[in-house]
């Protein structure tokens, strides 16, 4: 198992030769989506917000449903 290093401002990263890789991830609890860059040159990783909505459904509440 691998160990990453989480950066905390993206220009914290200073390779000279990176190998990144960025992808999105929803992340369940808060609701959110996510881009996180993975840099594997130096094992080091960076996450920032999404700037689009997330693309699930919409869940509705337990008083909603009672409402319907």
């Amino acid at each position: 198992m691998r160990e990453f290093v989480e950066l905390l401002v993206l220009s914290d990263h200073a390779c000279l030769n990176p190998r990144a890789e960025r992808i999105e991830v929803y992340e369940p609890i808060a609701m959110e989506s996510l881009f996180v860059t993975i840099f594997r040159c130096c094992m080091q990783v960076y996450s920032e917000p999404s700037a689009r909505a997330p693309s699930v459904p919409a869940l509705r509440t337990v008083h909603q449903e009672a409402a319907a």
